[in-house]
């Protein structure tokens, strides 16, 4: 018989952490491991698990995913957060966003290796000119990312941008809302 732990939305924000910071550490090193794809595994599951995590927090019970194939959805997650919640992680992103360097700046000064970005020109007409993009195009864009980057040789990767400042408005909310509960308390 299968026992399952009880968990909190604490329990969830520390993995969501341990990803995110999983993500910083491997792309401070990319050039040397020559990679793109733990970056934005662990960053992509990072951000699904904040989404999760702040479900927790408003709805006092885990995500369920609608249908198993959305397991991994960032947009259908987004989506089932409290309007207040999405009202505010989209101020803190667009707060965010205008301070992110163009990609073009990234590929002319040859942060990505070669590869990678000969990949996501192919792979995205507009790319890398593509940076005026709002909260919802950016999740349409990272949706399945998580699933996508895992297996990069099957080659169906999408280029993909403003996670880590998508992350990093989540983490602010759900910073806030512990910060709110503490007080009641």
């Amino acid at each position: 018989m299968k026992m399952s732990k009880k968990y909190t939305a604490d329990d969830i924000y520390a993995v969501a952490k341990s990803y995110r910071n999983a993500g910083r550490a491997i792309q401070k090193h990319i050039m040397e491991i020559n990679s793109m794809s733990p970056t934005i595994v662990n960053y992509t599951f990072s951000l699904e698990l904040f989404f999760k995590c702040l479900y927790f927090m408003e709805y006092n019970k885990p995500y369920k995913a609608p249908h198993p194939r959305d397991g991994h959805s960032l947009y259908k997650l987004y989506n089932s957060l409290t309007q207040e919640s999405k009202k505010l992680i989209k101020v803190e992103f667009d707060k965010k966003i205008n301070w992110t360097v163009p990609m073009t700046q990234i590929i002319e000064s040859k942060i990505l290796p070669q590869e990678i970005s000969d990949i996501l020109k192919r792979q995205s007409p507009n790319f890398p000119n593509d940076r005026d993009k709002d909260i919802l195009s950016v999740l349409r864009e990272c949706d399945q990312a998580f699933s996508q980057w895992r297996y990069p040789y099957e080659g169906n990767q999408k280029p993909i941008q403003g996670t880590v400042e998508l992350i990093e408005a989540t983490k602010l909310r759900i910073d806030y809302l512990k910060k709110e509960e503490n007080q009641e308390t």
